[in-house]
């Protein structure tokens, strides 16, 4: 039974460079990707809870952009799972997320 669960309780993610090269045929679906923060590139400004960086796997970068509260874990070179959508010149994350690495499983690594 936890087997056949297991799929369901995953989270699938796109890394930053797989994302940006299918982004074109993604459109503005909904997406999760995941990447380290490049060092020095948070911006948070906590008045009007608005929060900027930028994202980097595999040798490509990603900014982002998240209205919401700042997770007290987000730091320089920490991987994170954005959930959102491209918009404009930037993705437009919904959710921020500290990755736990037992918690989510690559796209690439689907089916394998």
């Amino acid at each position: 039974m936890v087997i056949a669960n297991l799929p369901r309780a995953m989270t699938y993610y796109y890394p930053v460079d797989q994302y940006l090269m299918q982004r074109a045929e993604l459109g503005t679906r909904h997406v999760q990707v995941k990447g380290k923060v490049v060092p020095g590139t948070i911006k948070w400004n906590p008045v009007a809870l608005d929060l900027r960086f930028v994202i980097r796997e595999n040798g490509r970068e990603m900014p982002v952009a998240y209205q919401g509260l700042k997770p007290d874990t987000l730091q320089d070179d920490i991987e994170v799972v954005v959930a959102g959508r491209w918009e404009g010149n930037e993705f437009q994350a919904k959710s921020v997320m500290v990755k736990c690495p037992s918690r989510y499983i690559s796209t690439e690594n689907v089916g394998k």
